[in-house]
C-alpha cells in the first residue's frame, strides 16, 4: 500500500523544479491506491523518460511493483 504519509484525500501534487522531467503533476488517491501523472505540452514530439515517473513514486513512498 502507498505510503501512510500520504494526503487521506485525493490530492495534486507538482514538481518542485519547474522543468521536472515527463510531468507537470501528479494526483495522487491514496484510498483507491492509484497515481495518475499529467503532461501538458503543446509541442510534436515530446520525450518519454520512465525514470523521472520511478523516481517520483519512490519519493511518494510507493514501493516499485506496485
Amino acid at each position: 500500500p502507498p505510503s501512510e504519509s500520504l494526503p487521506e484525500e485525493r490530492t495534486c501534487f507538482r514538481p518542485a523544479e519547474v522543468f521536472q522531467g515527463g510531468y507537470d503533476a501528479v494526483i495522487v488517491d491514496r484510498d483507491a491506491q492509484k497515481v495518475k501523472f499529467v503532461q501538458v505540452t503543446t509541442a510534436k514530439k515530446h520525450a518519454f523518460k520512465l525514470m523521472y515517473f520511478f523516481e517520483a513514486l519512490i519519493a511518494l513512498g510507493i514501493p516499485a511493483g506496485n
